[in-house]
């Protein structure tokens, strides 16, 4: 599944790093050439507050991933 992404603040991308963290599966940020692990909170805040960007989720077959995928999409545009 691919969404595209704008962290507009820190307290965004700590929110949604917070989140992703708790899906099985994994979640990718791609801002240009770059892809970043968005599990990672130093990569995100790094490259991704400010900028727009493609979140790339594979995975994430577990039943409770759901509903956390359902938090992550309120981050997309």
């Amino acid at each position: 599944m691919k969404k595209m992404i704008n962290l507009a603040s820190a307290e965004e991308a700590s929110r949604f790093v917070n989140v992703a963290n708790r899906f099985s599966g994994d979640i990718d940020i791609k801002i240009g050439r770059y892809t970043l692990d968005a599990k990672s909170l130093l990569g995100v805040l790094s490259m991704a507050v400010g900028r727009t960007g493609q979140l790339e989720i594979i995975g994430g077959e577990e039943e409770e991933d759901q509903a956390t995928l359902n938090q992550i999409m309120e981050f997309c545009d």
